[in-house]
């Protein structure tokens, strides 16, 4: 009897410290700012892309595979109502807009393109936070 009171009250506090340690842990929070790598698709192939999203609302596009790091354009970003967006200047008149949600939660931005102002008429991205 005195065997199964001493099991009975282990048992317990094993199973009382698993619940406490499982619901100690936290979901990783992810801010907009930083480095994110993917692709872009134009509707028949994938293409590198990253953007390195910077606070104060600009960023640096760099979509040269060859050279990771050439940033070849520049452009501005908000994040309003859990939805990112951005423009990206090209020069000489071209801009590309992206959109994405944003989930602080998820290290992952999937969306469209579009040429400036449509952000859907030129395919589709998905990007990692690195």
């Amino acid at each position: 009897m005195k065997t199964m009171k001493i099991t009975s009250f282990l048992l317990f506090l094993l199973l009382g410290l698993s619940i406490s340690l499982s619901s100690c842990k936290k979901d990783k929070i992810y801010t907009i700012q930083g480095k994110w790598e993917g692709v872009v698709n134009d509707g028949t192939a994938d293409f590198y892309y990253a953007l390195n999203i910077k606070s104060g609302g600009t960023l640096d596009v760099m979509d040269n595979a060859a050279n990771k790091s050439q940033i070849t354009a520049t452009g501005t970003w908000t994040v309003v109502n859990g939805v990112f967006s951005t423009i990206v200047d090209y020069g000489s008149g071209t801009k590309v807009s992206l959109t994405s949600p944003f989930n602080s939660k998820s290290a992952t931005l999937t969306g469209t393109w579009g040429n400036t102002p449509s952000t859907t008429d030129g395919g589709t991205w998905t990007m990692t936070k690195q």
